[in-house]
């Protein structure tokens, strides 16, 4: 098991910088289609903003500022979840193009679950106070 706190990298303004450029970008499209003057120009600009919007914007709908702020783009409450990921060897990945969960990696993710549920259990107390004070701190309660 290894732990690599860099791959999920965290930034308090992280959504509100999201937030701003996505804002930008729909200007952008505005500004395009208040100076379009043919069919296939609105048509053009309409698919662009269709397709942005169906594929972009669901990156800030789905959570707000402060309660990014506190969980992170991948929703979770410090101290009490985690996410783990399955990374396999460069030499693993050419001889195995679709990675498999083989039943070693079971029985490590089951040890490593359960020494974390012990690891919470006994720190969350302490925790948990931090996390309300932080909840508070950006309105989520």
């Amino acid at each position: 098991m290894e732990y690599r706190p860099e791959l999920l990298g965290r930034s308090d303004t992280a959504m509100e910088d999201l937030t701003r450029q996505q804002g930008r970008k729909i200007i952008e499209f505005g500004e395009r289609l208040s100076k379009a003057s043919t069919a296939q120009e609105k048509v053009r600009i309409a698919a662009e903003l269709n397709e942005f919007c169906s594929q972009e914007l669901g990156g800030i709908t789905f959570m707000s500022n402060g309660v990014h702020k506190v969980m992170g783009g991948v929703g979770c409450i410090p101290g009490t979840s985690a996410v783990m990921s399955l990374f396999i060897s460069r030499e693993q990945l050419q001889k195995q193009v679709l990675p498999t969960l083989e039943s070693e990696d079971v029985k490590n993710y089951d040890r490593i679950i359960c020494a974390a549920v012990g690891y919470l259990n006994e720190n969350l107390w302490q925790e948990n106070e931090e996390l309300i004070d932080a909840q508070e701190k950006y309105g989520m309660i």
